[in-house]
């Protein structure tokens, strides 16, 4: 049973002990989520941008995705007008991605800004920070209601002696979501599109410390820690979450090999060869031009079709060849 908390970790197990499971304690990976509007690829391409610049973010952005396509370049613009935006919210000379915790907790600071010595009051106190964190989103008031930034502040006090947080910030940067008419081609769609980017506006927004927010995640990282039942809790969020039909239906497509993961987009074989019965026959064959580490063609062998396939990747080409001749030795006799 793991024992270090993060905050995350903490509040997945507040919305659903379920979910808490199956992402911590079982650890089952997913396919890789390819929508244009994928909330983790977003927030991590504006935390690389307000960084490293908008370069570095776009191509975080792009090589997160297999296939590009009309609406990943929309997602692309909205980026490269509000990283700037953003980034010019924040005092300069700070660190980015600060590590916080120990042995019981892990987090990261995305901005840490040092203060002048002019701030220094008390004598106990060599160093006093503000405390900075990104969020691409429109739902404000649920961060705000949160106690990710008093727990970060709580644990960088404790582990950082005579260091202090003096203002804790999030920095919200809002998302436009418009969508193209039929009436309008992708030319007008994009020129309305940055209209709508130039009217919208990033803030800061101060975050008043409260350490009764301590106390709520030390008690629910008890609980955690102690839990030996992990229920399921049906709620508005369970749209966005990676394991809803597997939750709901029992369907397990989505779930990737625990031990045979070979390629970091891998598909479940059961599931392509689901894909391949449905849609040939046996003896047909089935082509991939993009091979990975063969998972079309396993199933293709074990679903009685010939298959042909290409990969660039030697080694990649070697981890096909070597699951193929593992498939094929595991058919029956005739």
């Amino acid at each position: 049973m793991p024992t270090q908390c993060s905050h995350s970790r903490i509040d997945c197990f507040r919305s659903c002990p379920f979910k808490y499971q199956l992402r911590y304690l079982d650890r089952l990976h997913t396919i890789p989520n390819t929508d244009p509007a994928n909330a983790l690829i977003l927030g991590t391409a504006l935390h690389t941008g307000i960084e490293q610049g908008v370069a570095q973010a776009v191509e975080f952005y792009q090589n997160s995705f297999p296939v590009l396509t009309d609406e990943h370049i929309d997602e692309v613009i909205k980026l490269e007008t509000m990283i700037p935006k953003a980034a010019a919210l924040l005092p300069p000379g700070g660190r980015f991605e600060v590590p916080i915790g120990n042995a019981d907790f892990i987090g990261f600071i995305d901005y840490l800004a040092p203060l002048g010595q002019e701030m220094m009051q008390d004598p106990t106190c060599t160093e006093y920070f503000d405390l900075y964190d990104f969020k691409y989103s429109n739902n404000s008031k649920s961060y705000m209601e949160s106690g990710q930034l008093h727990e970060y502040k709580y644990w960088f006090e404790l582990t950082h002696p005579g260091c202090r947080i003096r203002n804790l910030y999030f920095l919200f940067v809002p998302k436009v979501k418009i969508r193209q008419k039929k009436t309008e081609s992708l030319i007008q769609f994009r020129e309305r599109l940055r209209k709508a980017l130039a009217d919208a506006t990033p803030w800061v927004e101060p975050v008043q410390y409260n350490p009764l927010k301590i106390v709520n995640f030390l008690t629910d990282a008890k609980h955690m820690i102690e839990a030996q039942d992990f229920p399921r809790n049906p709620n508005h969020f369970c749209g966005w979450c990676e394991y809803e039909e597997f939750c709901q239906k029992g369907w397990d497509y989505m779930i990737l090999p625990k031990d045979k993961r070979y390629h970091p987009t891998q598909k479940p074989t059961e599931l392509v060869q689901q894909l391949i019965e449905m849609f040939s026959e046996p003896g047909q064959l089935i082509c991939d031009p993009f091979l990975g580490s063969g998972t079309t063609a396993v199933a293709a062998v074990k679903s009685g079709r010939h298959y042909i396939g290409y990969e660039i990747d030697p080694g990649y080409f070697q981890i096909c060849c070597d699951r193929l001749d593992e498939a094929e030795d595991a058919l029956p006799v005739p």
